[in-house]
């Protein structure tokens, strides 16, 4: 498989991200209550690169890196405008935070995993194969890791709904 070199440089520079991601988790971040969730993706994501890497299957690492960064990028921003005087475009950064969410993480990215454990490499690389399946299985953990996400998402949406409700329902004095 043939890749265009920028993409290489793409998944080499995310890849030194990740790596730099775990080390941060393992040995400079503040071990939190979501330490053994976080280094779970961050192993996740390790492997995943070093694996495409590895394997030549850089286009696959390249399109879970869009994937992601797409709708993280929402995510982030919905952050920032929320701690900003722009505070009240917060909560339809997050709506599409999490329309994109939905499209790119529950859609593309199983189809991916899909065409990903159909497919094995030509004759001469046979013994590249395994690495499918390694893939396989560290994509459909990311999968869990995505509903885990989506539904602590849900929570937030349903807090926010609560806390906009009972704000409204109180009597004006």
């Amino acid at each position: 498989m043939k890749s265009h070199e920028d993409v290489i440089w793409i998944a080499f520079y995310n890849f030194g991200f990740r790596v730099e991601n775990l080390f941060i988790t393992l040995f400079v971040a503040e071990r939190g209550n979501d330490f053994e969730e976080m280094l779970l993706h961050d192993l996740v994501t390790f492997f995943l690169f070093f694996g495409c890497i590895f394997s030549n299957m850089v286009p696959l690492g390249a399109c879970v890196t869009f994937i992601h960064d797409a709708s993280d990028i929402l995510a982030r921003l919905s952050r920032l405008l929320h701690v900003s005087t722009l505070n009240r475009w917060a909560l339809p950064s997050y709506i599409l935070f999490q329309v994109k969410f939905v499209y790119l993480r529950f859609f593309c990215f199983i189809s991916i995993i899909v065409e990903l454990i159909w497919t094995e490499f030509p004759t001469e690389r046979m013994h590249f194969n395994p690495f499918i399946s390694i893939t396989s299985i560290f994509l459909c953990k990311l999968l869990v890791l995505h509903i885990v996400w989506f539904g602590l998402c849900q929570r937030l949406n349903y807090s926010i709904y609560l806390k906009h409700k009972n704000s409204s329902s109180a009597p004006s004095a």
